[in-house]
Protein backbone atom coordinates (compact mmCIF):
# COMPACT_ATOMS: atom_id res chain seq x y z
CA UNK A 1 0.00 0.00 0.00
CA UNK A 2 1.28 3.20 -0.51
CA UNK A 3 1.07 6.66 0.75
CA UNK A 4 -1.67 7.99 -0.80
CA UNK A 5 -3.78 5.08 -0.08
CA UNK A 6 -2.77 4.93 3.83
CA UNK A 7 -3.65 8.54 3.99
CA UNK A 8 -7.02 7.46 2.74
CA UNK A 9 -7.45 4.93 4.60
CA UNK A 10 -6.27 6.67 8.25
CA UNK A 11 -8.78 9.56 7.36
CA UNK A 12 -12.00 10.81 5.25
CA UNK A 13 -11.61 10.68 1.75
CA UNK A 14 -10.86 14.71 0.43
CA UNK A 15 -14.33 16.08 -0.66
CA UNK A 16 -13.11 18.93 -2.86
CA UNK A 17 -10.28 19.68 -5.27
CA UNK A 18 -8.48 21.66 -2.87
CA UNK A 19 -8.93 19.15 0.05
CA UNK A 20 -7.25 16.59 -2.29
CA UNK A 21 -4.33 18.99 -3.47
CA UNK A 22 -3.61 19.07 0.11
CA UNK A 23 -3.88 15.39 0.78
CA UNK A 24 -1.43 15.04 -1.91
CA UNK A 25 1.18 17.46 -0.98
CA UNK A 26 1.01 15.76 2.35
CA UNK A 27 1.44 12.68 0.90
CA UNK A 28 4.79 14.10 -1.09
CA UNK A 29 6.08 15.79 1.88
CA UNK A 30 5.87 12.32 4.01
CA UNK A 31 7.90 10.51 1.11
CA UNK A 32 10.60 13.25 0.81
CA UNK A 33 11.04 13.04 4.66
CA UNK A 34 10.71 9.21 4.75
CA UNK A 35 14.17 8.55 6.31
CA UNK A 36 13.41 10.85 9.41
CA UNK A 37 10.15 9.62 9.75
CA UNK A 38 11.02 6.18 10.07
CA UNK A 39 13.51 6.90 12.08
CA UNK A 40 11.01 8.94 14.38
CA UNK A 41 8.71 5.38 14.18
CA UNK A 42 11.59 3.45 15.26
CA UNK A 43 12.73 5.47 18.19
CA UNK A 44 8.89 5.18 19.26
CA UNK A 45 8.73 1.53 19.61
CA UNK A 46 11.78 0.90 21.38
CA UNK A 47 12.31 4.13 23.32
CA UNK A 48 10.06 5.90 26.00
CA UNK A 49 8.34 9.00 23.88
CA UNK A 50 10.26 11.90 25.59
CA UNK A 51 14.05 10.22 24.95
CA UNK A 52 12.49 10.42 21.01
CA UNK A 53 13.02 14.29 20.47
CA UNK A 54 16.01 14.75 18.56
CA UNK A 55 13.84 12.03 15.89
CA UNK A 56 10.65 14.15 16.47
CA UNK A 57 12.17 17.71 15.75
CA UNK A 58 14.35 16.69 12.46
CA UNK A 59 10.81 14.91 11.14
CA UNK A 60 8.99 18.04 11.58
CA UNK A 61 11.23 19.97 10.33
CA UNK A 62 12.02 18.24 7.36
CA UNK A 63 8.07 17.79 7.27
CA UNK A 64 7.80 21.62 7.58
CA UNK A 65 10.35 22.73 5.21
CA UNK A 66 9.22 20.21 2.14
CA UNK A 67 5.59 21.22 2.50
CA UNK A 68 6.16 25.01 2.17
CA UNK A 69 8.47 24.02 -0.58
CA UNK A 70 5.73 21.75 -2.70
CA UNK A 71 3.03 24.39 -1.65
CA UNK A 72 5.10 27.34 -3.38
CA UNK A 73 6.08 24.80 -6.37
CA UNK A 74 2.33 24.31 -7.05
CA UNK A 75 0.53 27.61 -5.79
CA UNK A 76 -1.25 26.36 -2.97
CA UNK A 77 -1.71 28.75 -0.46
CA UNK A 78 -4.33 27.75 2.88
Amino acid sequence: MDAFEELFNAAKEPKTEKEMVRAYLKVQALEACETPHTELMKCYQQRWFPECSKQQTEFWTCYKQMNIKLRKKHNVYY
